[in-house]
């Protein structure tokens, strides 16, 4: 899209879209905190809509898209689908639907921090900062799609609402943090 625009425009609008993402962050921060009470709950989901709005206006606007092809079937399937899950899905199922949601933004991010990994055949190329951010991308992402479908189940009555526990759950928690980080710092270096 920045082919359309003067060149004084084009010059400015790499930094002028990272402000506006800030912008966007700034309503979504707020429209979480709005959230938090029955009585701010429309407000904060106004501002966060209006964030994610904005988000994906300057998105296309940035430089490195090419072709919005992709773009355009990505938001008109997503429109589909949430049209008719608005449609068919209760209000006393709403909970378990966000669930799901919740758990595929966190599957998709993981998803893409993954591509994103793979796009180097010799991930040393990589700076370490990236690594770590890509790593960390993985691990939480994997971790609230697996940690959304448990709650699923839960508030569907698949899962048992009790705690889960064993002796020697702690050790096991510490040892799989311990083995994330430390598979982070083998790819970082």
């Amino acid at each position: 899209m920045s082919q359309f625009l003067p060149d004084y425009i084009v010059t400015y609008l790499p930094d002028a879209i990272q402000l506006i993402y800030l912008i966007a962050t700034a309503f979504f921060i707020r429209g979480l905190k709005l959230l938090g009470s029955p009585a701010t709950a429309r407000k904060g989901n106004q501002l966060a809509a209006t964030g994610m709005l904005i988000g994906i206006i300057v998105t296309l606007f940035d430089q490195q898209i090419v072709s919005f092809e992709w773009i355009i079937v990505g938001v008109l399937i997503g429109s589909l689908i949430g049209i008719i899950l608005a449609k068919k899905v209760a209000m006393t199922a709403m909970p378990e639907l966000v669930a799901v949601f919740n758990g595929f933004g966190g599957g998709a991010s993981a998803l893409v921090a993954w591509g994103e990994l793979s796009k180097f055949a010799d991930p040393a190329v990589m700076e370490a900062s990236g690594l770590v951010t890509t790593g960390l991308s993985i691990f939480i992402g994997s971790l609230t799609l697996t940690g959304s479908f448990v709650a699923f189940g839960k508030l569907k009555g698949f899962i048992s609402g009790n705690a889960i526990t064993f002796p020697g759950l702690n050790f096991i928690n510490i040892a799989s943090m311990i083995g994330v980080v430390a598979l982070i710092g083998v790819f970082t270096y």
